[in-house]
């Protein structure tokens, strides 16, 4: 995480919600104020979690083989790659696995997201990297009652709502080629190119026009 309040308040917690406790080892004390003793959590069969904060620099990440990391929230990139080279398999262990989770909010500072450039436009590239976007839309109603999600999407900016609301990586403050209302109303109704839509195209190519 980006601090260990962040850390504490958001992931500890999580974490604490979702471990059933006859789990954990004796050692593994959780409380809501200081969230897991020693930012750690050590199980019955000897697996340990550990929480680690990116504004104590690289260096504290550094260290051996990882079997999965979870980076709660876009951390700085040479966070990003000390983490990905603690995935590298050795002793016959399989690679590592990363989870990255995070809201592409647009930082007018810095630019577009560097998850963005290094990443998802070269995600055709990179063995193994998947996306998934997820939005506000997808929380279950008994999590988030309908009534609420619409009072939330109204109380964001109209170019926010791309980001916040549904995961995209959309500049914030930006205007954008099209209005924000004909991208969202088009979204509803995309749908993947069938073969039928590729033949249809392929013979308008082909087939020669003659005047009369």
């Amino acid at each position: 995480s980006d601090t260990e309040d962040a850390s504490r308040e958001v992931v500890q917690r999580t974490y604490y919600d979702l471990i059933p406790q006859d789990m954990l080892a004796s050692e593994s004390l959780y409380t809501a104020k200081n969230g897991w003793k020693g930012n750690s959590i050590l199980f019955d069969n000897g697996s340990l979690i550990t929480f680690r904060f990116s504004s104590q620099g690289r260096e504290t990440f550094q260290g051996t083989y990882r079997h999965i990391i979870h980076m709660d929230e876009e951390q700085p990139k040479d966070i990003y790659q000390e983490c990905l080279a603690r995935t590298t398999p050795v002793g016959g262990r399989p690679r590592g696995e990363m989870i990255i989770t995070f809201t592409p909010i647009f930082n007018d500072r810095i630019g577009i997201s560097w998850v963005h450039t290094d990443l998802y436009a070269r995600r055709g590239e990179i063995p193994g990297l998947k996306f998934h976007f997820w939005s506000l839309e997808d929380v279950p109603d008994y999590i988030i009652p309908d009534k609420e999600k619409e009072i939330i999407v109204a109380s964001y900016e109209p170019d926010e709502r791309d980001a916040r609301v549904y995961g995209q990586f959309t500049p914030v403050g930006i205007q954008l080629a099209f209005p924000r209302k004909l991208i969202a109303e088009n979204r509803k109704h995309v749908r993947e190119p069938q073969l039928c839509d590729l033949e249809y195209e392929e013979k308008k190519r082909t087939v020669p026009i003659r005047g009369i």
